[in-house]
């Protein structure tokens, strides 16, 4: 007689169910009822330790090893309990001191749990005492990005900070800077500057300065090259064909510029004969921003 499958599973489903449950019920009793060792990471919480005074150079870790023996029961309702280590440093002094990991800064529920080792069971800490020192301010770099702005002066209106941290660290900081001070438009007479931090580890008071900023905008002018010194190669003769060059140029209000103070040379003591343009050199006598020139190269022709 010919069964099938579906009948042999489907039949009496309900009542092979509940025996499968009660079978898996039992092999999970029986399993959990065994002895395991298993290892898990728990966080360290650090207590009384006097952050107003000291300061941890080198700190004790975050979290810790535990290595428990227990029933597999108990090891698994640990999975739904937060475990968390209380470690009192209100003892530490100052240099290098020693932070102990015990099993009975751990309290476990349920106590049929064996806490059977911690790592590290130790760790070496670096102490230091926090005090404070004064500093003298400067100004950082100052990165003018306007054409027609000079700066003449510089000058932070607080001359000290003070600068507290560990005590191994502050007494190498002797000068503290201001971030780089941007300028993309002409700027106010002062500005408020945020310090830069020269340690992570240390904190300045005050925290930002006064910067002033002594600047001049500049005035723009234009001035008409007609002569120009041309170097020319040995035995030839050079014809310039461009009738003049014009400049533009920024200055301060007193000074001013003349085609006196200008001089243009065209070198061509290398050039073969030909019809060249060739950029001018120019140097002035003043001081003065040239910001343009036009025509940028100057027409010549090398004769044979």
């Amino acid at each position: 007689m010919r069964i099938s499958l579906r009948k042999i599973f489907l039949e009496n489903a309900a009542i092979k169910l509940i025996a499968l449950l009660i079978s898996v019920i039992v092999w999970f009793n029986a399993v959990t009822e065994d002895t395991y060792i298993i290892t898990k990471e728990v966080p360290v919480e650090y207590i009384n330790f006097n952050k107003d005074s000291l300061f941890l150079l080198v700190s004790p870790p975050p979290k810790v090893e535990i290595i428990l023996r227990g029933k597999g029961k108990s090891l698994l309702k640990l999975n739904f309990k937060k475990i968390r280590i209380f470690k009192d440093l209100g003892s530490l002094r100052v240099g290098i001191d020693t932070v102990y990991f015990r099993p009975e800064d751990i309290i476990l529920s349920p106590e049929k749990v064996e806490i059977i080792a911690i790592r590290p069971s130790q760790y070496r800490v670096l102490v230091d005492r926090i005090r404070w020192r004064r500093a003298v301010v400067k100004a950082g770099k100052i990165i003018n990005n306007l054409d027609d702005l000079i700066i003449k002066r510089v000058r932070v209106a607080t001359r000290y900070v003070k600068v507290f941290g560990p005590t191994s660290i502050i007494r190498k900081i002797g000068t503290v800077y201001t971030q780089d001070i941007i300028i993309n438009e002409f700027p106010p007479e002062s500005l408020k500057v945020a310090l830069s931090v020269p340690d992570s580890a240390v904190r300045l008071e005050p925290e930002s300065v006064i910067v002033i900023i002594n600047g001049e905008k500049l005035q723009r002018d234009t001035l008409t090259i007609y002569h120009f010194n041309v170097t020319k190669p040995p035995g030839r003769k050079v014809d310039i064909l461009t009738d003049s060059l014009v400049i533009t140029f920024l200055h301060l209000k007193n000074i001013k510029l003349t085609s006196d103070d200008v001089s243009v040379y065209i070198k061509a003591d290398t050039l073969a004969p030909g019809l060249y343009r060739v950029k001018p050199i120019i140097k002035t006598r003043s001081k003065v921003k040239i910001i343009a020139i036009e025509p940028k190269e100057i027409q010549i022709r090398i004769l044979p």
